[in-house]
């Protein structure tokens, strides 16, 4: 399989760009509201770029994002070497609601994992709410498999378990635990 890279690459994001991520948050609100319940806010957009495992830092996360003429598009964060070295963890990968279904998410999928790569990467990690069943048929069409389901853990008024899925990044899904 072939993940084509999109037409612009991606920039890394800091805090300076919180009100471009908040953003996009907005213009995203039905993922918002499958997850949490609740419409986005500034608050959550900042949350990006600090919110990593206890024992990582946010110095050990990334957050690219991907604009063209009309402003931030798709943002992604990847936690380095989490949960073990080599494996890097994509916490969050979002485009813009106007935006998907045209290939995008692929293409973006595929700069992602070539960035990684060549930053270390053997292996992708992520989670997919098991509510959101067309983010689950996403992945598992790019080569993600099924490693554990985990929770439920509550985001603000919801609670989901999530599916914790694995890609080796040339394009062969690592069976087994953690």
């Amino acid at each position: 399989m072939v993940l084509q890279t999109p037409h612009a690459s991606p920039n890394e994001l800091s805090e300076a760009d919180v009100l471009e991520v908040a953003d996009l948050y907005d213009r995203c609100a039905d993922y918002f509201l499958l997850q949490d319940g609740t419409a986005s806010t500034l608050a959550d957009a900042k949350e990006l770029f600090t919110d990593v495992p206890p024992e990582k830092d946010a110095d050990d996360q990334t957050v690219l994002g991907w604009r063209d003429d009309g402003g931030l598009y798709a943002i992604a964060a990847i936690l380095r070497d989490y949960p073990r070295e080599g494996t890097w963890y994509l916490g969050f990968m979002m485009v813009d609601a106007a935006r998907r279904g045209q290939g995008l998410g692929r293409s973006i999928y595929g700069a992602i994992e070539e960035w990684a790569t060549m930053r270390g990467a053997a292996e992708i990690r992520l989670a997919v709410l098991e509510a959101n069943e067309a983010g689950e048929r996403f992945w598992r069409s790019l080569g993600f498999g099924e490693v554990r389901r985990v929770g439920p853990d509550t985001f603000k008024v919801k609670s989901h378990r999530r599916i914790e899925l694995s890609r080796h990044v040339n394009g062969r899904f690592i069976a087994g635990g953690n």
